[in-house]
């Protein structure tokens, strides 16, 4: 099975109770305010905005509700049948798309492009960044983010992963009830420190920002499409 096939299935499999860890007092509620005040502080509404990978398109509402004009997409039909049932969906293009594939959208189609934990996911990154690069307007943003792997708890998801990597253990460990956990770090393939992500960004034609203070596990990456 494929990185891209095991990383949907793990998708559809949880997409019915996804929508949960944006609950009130869910562990993801926050990443909608996070993504929503990052593209404020850089892009006006109605600006055009590409959501990859959705989910269940908590974070492409909230953008929707700020006035944005969002199209979100995601590999698993499971996370966009849930995203497209919820109240204020309709306000959102939704669009299901392939892995390793380019994204069926025109050149130059958006503003700013945000992806909320996906790319730990993709094995090679660097086919993706330049359609990403393809896809931005000039000026355009990309916001994303990712595990960050100086944080102490990536680096004890790091020793985990050993386990979680590894055939025999893995054979065991999906029967007991840290399974969840354990197929997350299988899938969870792409942990780059910030300069590996800051070159492979300018590598695709983008400059990237800033990095951030490094007080949270997940990291958001900044980076603009140059203008010639």
């Amino acid at each position: 099975m494929s990185g891209s096939d095991a990383a949907r299935g793990y998708f559809d499999r949880f997409s019915r109770c996804w929508s949960d860890h944006y609950a009130p007092t869910g562990r993801m509620t926050a990443r909608v305010v996070r993504f929503r005040q990052a593209v404020a502080d850089r892009v006006a509404a109605p600006a055009r905005i590409l959501d990859f990978g959705c989910g269940t398109g908590e974070i492409a509402r909230g953008l929707t509700e700020a006035g944005y004009r969002v199209t979100a997409v995601d590999i698993s039909e499971g996370m966009l049948t849930q995203a497209a049932s919820r109240p204020g969906s309709d306000a959102v293009t939704w669009t299901s798309v392939k892995a390793d594939r380019p994204l069926p959208f025109a050149d130059g189609a958006f503003d700013v492009i945000v992806s909320s934990s996906v790319l730990e996911y993709v094995p090679d990154p660097a086919p993706l960044l330049a359609d990403f690069a393809r896809l931005l307007a000039p000026g355009g943003r990309l916001l994303f983010t990712v595990p960050d792997p100086d944080h102490p708890i990536r680096r004890r998801e790091a020793m985990w992963a050993v386990l979680s990597r590894n055939p025999l253990a893995y054979g065991v460990l999906r029967h007991t009830r840290w399974e969840a956990m354990h197929t997350y770090l299988r899938i969870s393939c792409t942990r780059w420190p910030t300069g590996t992500w800051a070159e492979a960004l300018r590598n695709a034609g983008l400059t990237p920002g800033p990095a951030e203070d490094g007080s949270d596990p997940l990291m958001m990456i900044a980076a603009e499409k140059r203008s010639g």
